[in-house]
């Protein structure tokens, strides 16, 4: 059985739209770009596939990312071809002689519509995480006596909902009753 890399490489390279791809080996990552190629210096990966999920800087088992335009045609362990839920990937090119020189990139891909920006300003990667983050937060999970005093109200009018944004007071009441029981 041929490897489903080599094969995704293959119709990536015949690709004539604009294209842009990333092969990550376990000592290796390389951004593709058109017909041309670099090395990444760093990456975070972090893919939800039904067959594969990462969330790492560092891959065991080779994977290649192919988007054409704006579309993830492209995902391959070798063994199989990924069906992508969603994709996240960070990554930096060396750009100059300093270490903080550096080419700073995002996809970002739910099922098969991606984004890809390239930019070098620090500032725009912490955005990015910072509203990834604030995104991320757990659900708030209620108690019992929180969700039946919310269905509760539910039930009733729309009188008491008036009430409660006019006043705020027969909340109160209601969850000290409540919680007296």
């Amino acid at each position: 059985m041929r490897d489903e890399i080599a094969k995704a490489l293959a119709r990536f390279s015949k690709e004539r739209s604009t294209k842009r791809g990333f092969l990550f080996t376990r000592t290796n990552a390389y951004y593709l770009y058109d017909s041309r190629f670099c090395s990444l210096c760093d990456y975070q990966i972090r893919l939800q596939s039904p067959a594969c999920n990462m969330n790492t800087d560092r891959i065991d088992t080779p994977l290649f990312v192919g988007v054409v335009e704006k579309t993830l045609q492209y995902a391959a362990i070798p063994k199989h071809l990924l069906p992508v839920e969603y994709l996240r990937l960070l990554f930096h090119v060396a750009s100059g002689s300093e270490s903080d020189e550096l080419l700073r990139g995002i996809l970002v891909s739910k099922g098969t519509e991606a984004r890809l920006a390239v930019f070098t300003d620090p500032a725009i990667e912490e955005m990015f995480l910072e509203a990834e983050a604030v995104n991320r937060s757990p659900p708030i999970v209620s108690d019992c006596k929180i969700a039946e005093l919310q269905q509760h109200y539910a039930r009733n009018d729309l009188r008491l909902l008036v009430e409660l944004y006019m006043q705020g007071a027969e909340m109160k009441n209601k969850a000290a009753e409540l919680y007296e029981n």
